[in-house]
């Protein structure tokens, strides 16, 4: 009892293989496209709390204020971060210069 052997034939068609951005990756499933995709990443350092400190130039630079104080990065956590809106909110009226309109035509004349 070996089982029933199956052959599975199709046509063959060109094989295109090209890398592509988190965001042409978003808008293909968003357009139902056919894909398949890899994600290749290096398991072979354990980093389950995310880069190495070895991963930060500005830390080996730096290396006599740190002085072997940190033992790692933090583990990832999520922070519910949010800006309370004001409903009907106008925004801030703020000219755009510190100066006022008859200042800047002014000035502009004296830079022609």
């Amino acid at each position: 009892d070996l089982g029933v052997e199956s052959v599975i034939s199709g046509v063959r068609r060109p094989l295109s293989i090209r890398t592509i951005s988190a965001m042409q990756l978003k808008r293909c499933v968003r357009w139902g496209s056919q894909m398949y995709v890899v994600i290749v990443s290096d398991r072979s350092e354990d980093r389950s709390y995310g880069p190495s400190l070895d991963d930060h130039p500005i830390l080996k630079e730096y290396v006599d204020v740190f002085l072997g104080e940190l033992l790692g990065l933090p583990p990832p956590c999520e922070i519910d971060f949010h800006i309370d809106l004001v409903l009907r909110a106008e925004p801030i009226s703020q000219a755009p210069y510190q100066m006022t309109t008859l200042e800047l035509c002014e000035l502009k004349l004296q830079l022609e």
